[in-house]
């Protein structure tokens, strides 16, 4: 599969059903072949399982965060990951991101690990530190947006 767009219908599966998905990739993708993953939204319960899909050649991710039961530090852990997971992204899209200082000290170092020769967009809904402001300063003429 090289393109999986998914708008709620994962929100019906249970947990379940990714946790024996997972053991079943261990140590690798369910989705080898993935090129771009669009989950919109994504509620609590699906999140864990983001990585599951992605692989070496995902070159874009767009996700929509919904719900009140979002996983704060699994969020953040989770978009750390992106760069390491998907070394060749080209674009990110990640909104809306839950307000908290985990998550928004992660995000220039999402954007700082994610490789800048294929890096086109990086769009995260997130307030920024200083740090990060400056950063984005530094990463022009990419299209970087980020929060406030």
């Amino acid at each position: 599969m090289r393109n999986l767009e998914e708008r709620g219908a994962l929100g019906v599966l249970s947990s379940e059903v990714f946790s024996v998905l997972q053991v079943g990739a261990i140590n690798e993708s369910l989705l080898p072949n993935l090129k771009n993953l669009t989950l919109w939204p994504t509620t609590g319960g699906f999140v864990p399982f983001v990585p599951l899909s992605l692989s070496p050649g995902t070159t874009v991710i767009n996700i929509g965060f919904n719900g009140p039961d979002l996983p704060k530090v699994v969020i953040a852990s989770i978009a750390a990951t992106f760069p390491i997971l998907c070394p060749n992204l080209e674009r990110i899209t990640l909104r809306p991101i839950p307000r908290d200082p985990m998550i928004t000290a992660g995000v220039p170092g999402m954007l700082l690990a994610t490789n800048r020769n294929t890096i086109r967009s990086f769009e995260v809904d997130s307030p920024l530190t200083e740090e990060g402001r400056e950063l984005i300063q530094a990463t022009r003429p990419m299209r970087v947006t980020g929060g406030y």
